[in-house]
């Protein structure tokens, strides 16, 4: 989920880009989740992103799909949302286990 947060970081470098403010906004959602329930036991953890981080992850993704067909399929946005898209099962799997992270910064 941080490749897939920097590249909209990335996008908000060069002036306004509402898409990319709101992608992040999204994402931090799910990230203040993570912070409130760091050191929790996993079965803790696994409930509480079932119950709030799923929400906001299926959320992000119905989202970005809506925004890929506003945009220019060759922009940088619709490029970061293929990103994201593109690896979507792979970023869900921290709401399928509660004893791995939202992202691999730690390693």
């Amino acid at each position: 989920m941080a490749h897939v947060r920097r590249k909209f970081f990335d996008l908000t470098g060069n002036g306004p880009a509402p898409i990319a403010e709101e992608a992040l906004q999204r994402i931090g959602a799910m990230y203040d989740i993570e912070k409130a329930i760091r050191g929790s036991p996993p079965d803790e953890r696994l409930n509480i992103r079932r119950s709030k981080s799923k929400p906001v992850f299926e959320a992000l993704q119905k989202w970005l799909m809506a925004r890929l067909a506003e945009v220019s399929g060759k922009s940088s946005t619709a490029e970061a949302i293929r990103y994201a898209l593109n690896r979507w099962q792979a970023l869900g799997r921290f709401l399928e286990d509660g004893t791995i992270e939202i992202d691999n910064n730690a390693a």
